[in-house]
């Protein structure tokens, strides 16, 4: 009896728009993150950073070993990964590109990575897995399974990530006795100076709900996000949390990473709606404007 595979069979759909939308996403933030350190680009990849003084860096970082003179105009060179990721804006389809993103990002932060967070290294993981997505409308079977497969490692890279923090924090004892906050937005390392002033005065009760709400629905995300019914709310909530992290504890970097992988939850109908209300409400007020 003859068996065939068939990508029908598959328990996934190949996902173009959320693709794109992602891939779009995850270009214009390696724009926006490397403009925003470039005045400090001679400081984290100069000749005379720790890093590259006294470790040896990894394979992606073999493009500063190729090229030492690079360190010396760091100022200038910190514009390559900002033009590759434009040029991926506009040559959304090409995987060269992709690969080349990739490399270049991962070029960089190889070596400053002292200077850098999660944020930037859940950023570089994305950037792997985009090299395997096909935002094409009809692309080839054996593409099209290489994409699902990215598409479905970047969601369980996102789960794997809210189960380890929710778990984690639930076997922690101040997050079990409901003083984690407390503990968390006292401290100057992870808090604004207003923020520790309202929770000198806030309600105990109030920081204590906020924590168990926390790790319930960290723990609980990975399950109720793929219900289609609740899959709005669930991502609104998680973008709520996210967007709180980098107002309240300044984690600006990882909290803008965690909301644009949520896009990758998305599913077609959904993502045509988002990109249809965007577009009504850009084209709105280009008119009032005009």
């Amino acid at each position: 009896m003859e068996s065939k595979f068939s990508l029908e069979q598959w328990p996934e759909d190949h996902h173009p728009l959320v693709t794109r939308l992602f891939r779009t996403g995850l270009y214009a933030w390696v724009s926006f993150s490397f403009l925003y350190v470039s005045p400090l680009a001679s400081q984290i990849w100069g000749r005379d950073v720790v890093f590259t003084k006294n470790w040896q860096p990894l394979f992606s970082g073999l493009l500063f070993v190729l090229f030492p003179a690079l360190h010396e105009i760091a100022a200038v060179v910190i514009f390559l990964p900002v033009l590759v990721a434009l040029l991926g804006l506009y040559w959304w389809r090409s995987r060269l590109l992709a690969v080349a993103g990739c490399y270049t990002v991962g070029s960089f932060y190889d070596v400053g990575r002292f200077a850098l967070d999660g944020g930037h290294n859940l950023s570089w993981l994305l950037l792997l897995y985009n090299i395997f997505l096909d935002p094409r409308l009809r692309p080839g079977d054996l593409s099209k399974f290489v994409s699902m497969c990215g598409f479905l490692a970047i969601r369980a890279q996102i789960v794997l990530i809210y189960l380890t923090a929710g778990f984690s924090k639930l076997l922690a004892p101040d997050w079990q006795s409901g003083e984690a906050l407390y503990y968390v937005l006292a401290l100057d390392l992870f808090s604004f100076p207003w923020m520790q002033a309202w929770v000198a005065t806030a309600p105990a009760l109030l920081l204590t709900g906020l924590g168990y709400f926390i790790i319930a629905f960290q723990i609980t995300f990975p399950f109720l996000v793929w219900k289609k019914k609740l899959r709005p709310w669930v991502l609104l909530v998680g973008l709520s949390v996210y967007a709180g992290i980098m107002s309240v504890m300044g984690f600006v970097t990882f909290g803008l990473v965690m909301i644009l992988a949520h896009a990758v939850f998305l599913d077609e109908d959904e993502a045509r709606k988002l990109r249809d209300k965007v577009a009504s409400k850009m084209v709105g007020k280009i008119r009032k404007s005009v």
